[in-house]
């Protein structure tokens, strides 16, 4: 049983009640019921969106005398006030699909949208963010551009992985490697051509050195 409690007399507690899931009535439930079973208690305190559960009377009564519910709307609100002020990064076309890859290898059911997606990668403040709209506009064509390519499948306005986009990150990631390998060639080179200036002018100033060393002991 659940019983939303409205009053409560010497009789017993009066409220809103449901028994196995079914629908709920009006009902009184007896006093002499409630002593003859195991129940607990919740208190729910509903504050500007936010819902604190309680399940003492006496830590209830303590929590709203110290005005705790006003000081976690404020904490949160603060907290609010600096992520809006912070500048998100917008991650581009590559890295969204290989975050759906991810999240897909977790669950082979996971889908996503531009707002889902939003959450999962800045958390719920985001919807509060004054860019989302911008944001949300942005992973909507990015979303667009990946069914366009095949990499991904649009669904009732949710998008999931297709198996082709295995094929595009591992081609993008063999141009990664070519392109790091590549730089790093270049560096390599780089310091040998460094190297090699460096001993060539080493030698060149021994020579110097020697010639002069010479010219005075032996004028």
């Amino acid at each position: 049983m659940k019983l939303i409690c409205k009053s409560e007399s010497k009789d017993g507690m009066a409220g809103f009640l449901w028994i196995n899931d079914t629908d709920g009535a009006e009902a009184c439930v007896l006093r002499s019921i409630l002593d003859n079973h195991k129940w607990t208690l919740k208190i729910e305190h509903y504050f500007k969106g936010w819902v604190l559960e309680y399940n003492s009377v006496f830590l209830f009564c303590l929590q709203n005398l110290l005005q705790k519910h006003r000081f976690l709307y404020n904490k949160d609100k603060l907290a609010q006030t600096i992520f809006n002020n912070k500048k998100l990064v917008r991650s581009e076309r590559i890295k969204v699909l290989d975050y759906v890859l991810e999240q897909t290898t977790n669950n082979p059911d996971y889908r996503t949208d531009p707002l889902y997606l939003g959450m999962e990668l800045y958390s719920k403040r985001w919807l509060f963010h004054p860019d989302k709209e911008a944001m949300k506009n942005h992973y909507k064509l990015i979303f667009e551009s990946l069914v366009e390519s095949g990499d991904l499948i649009k669904n009732d306005y949710r998008y999931k992985l297709s198996p082709k986009s295995l094929i595009t990150i591992s081609e993008y990631e063999r141009d990664e490697q070519k392109h790091f390998d590549s730089q790093n060639s270049a560096r390599k080179t780089r310091n040998l051509t460094k190297a090699i200036i460096v001993l060539g002018l080493l030698n060149l100033s021994f020579q110097v050195f020697r010639w002069v060393y010479e010219s005075i002991l032996f004028p």
